[in-house]
């Protein structure tokens, strides 16, 4: 008997528009069919509407409601894709640089991921992903941060902490995370996974150097489209501590 991995079981077009989205950018195989069909009763996951749910021949449903929040839904059907009943892990992975990858875990299995353009970007889908995480389980969020690039690295551990403390953070060995061809979401998801040390005051402080100076010009530059040039002073005064990174942004960016 053919097993499926997600059927999707609806006959609302608002629900099956937005299943069909969600799989489709996942990249899972998927079959649609009626609600009363046999599929559902051989997937993995059925996706469905709350009017069509008590049709449905599965206990492994996921409903889909009116207010449809593309993090939140994605989270929920992936812990039921892995079969997460009772995880006992929660950790999220940082990879550091021009751009970020993150990427939330649960038992090491990758439910999340996502970039960010910014080093507050990344800190503030950090901890809305710990937000959305803590109301569904009761476990601690394990955060670790690659160590490859110092820079990206400081300047994300500064902007976590100006929004809020996570006692719970590891930097962890780039080495070997970075794969040909692979992405910074990819990256964020092998840093998730390997053990690192507990972090220190002394990880949040940089240096004034050339290549830093350089770095953060041209990183004020993109995030703001070309039109703010980032001055040497002011590049140092980011280095120091004296002013951050998002005080040079002219529009929010997330």
């Amino acid at each position: 008997m053919v097993k499926y991995r997600v059927a999707i079981a609806t006959r609302d077009p608002r629900t099956l528009y937005h299943a069909i989205r969600l799989m489709e950018s996942l990249e899972i195989p998927f079959v649609i069919c009626e609600p009363e069909d046999v599929k559902c009763s051989l997937a993995r996951v059925v996706i469905t509407s709350k009017d069509d749910a008590d049709k449905i021949n599965s206990t492994r449903l996921l409903i889909l409601n009116e207010e449809f929040d593309f993090t939140s839904i994605t989270f929920d059907f992936m812990k039921e894709f892995y079969q997460l009943n009772k995880p006992v892990s929660l950790t999220i992975g940082i990879d550091p640089g021009m751009r970020y990858g993150l990427a939330l875990l649960l038992d090491d299995n990758p439910i999340l991921t996502q970039e960010a353009d910014s080093p507050f970007g990344a800190a503030k889908l950090t901890s809305e992903w710990i937000a959305l995480a803590s109301d569904r389980l009761p476990l601690d969020p394990l955060i670790r941060v690659g160590d490859g690039s110092r820079l990206y690295m400081a300047l994300y551990l500064r902007a976590l902490r100006e929004i809020t403390s996570y006692p719970m953070i590891e930097l962890v060995d780039e080495h070997h995370t970075t794969m040909k061809g692979g992405s910074n979401k990819s990256s964020a998801v092998l840093i998730a996974t390997r053990s690192g040390r507990n972090i220190t005051e002394s990880d949040y402080l940089l240096d004034s150097k050339t290549g830093y100076i350089k770095s953060l010009k041209k990183l004020i530059r993109r995030l703001n489209d070309g039109k703010h040039k980032l001055s040497t002073h002011e590049a140092i005064a980011i280095l120091s501590g004296n002013r951050s990174v998002q005080d040079f942004i002219k529009s929010e960016v997330l």
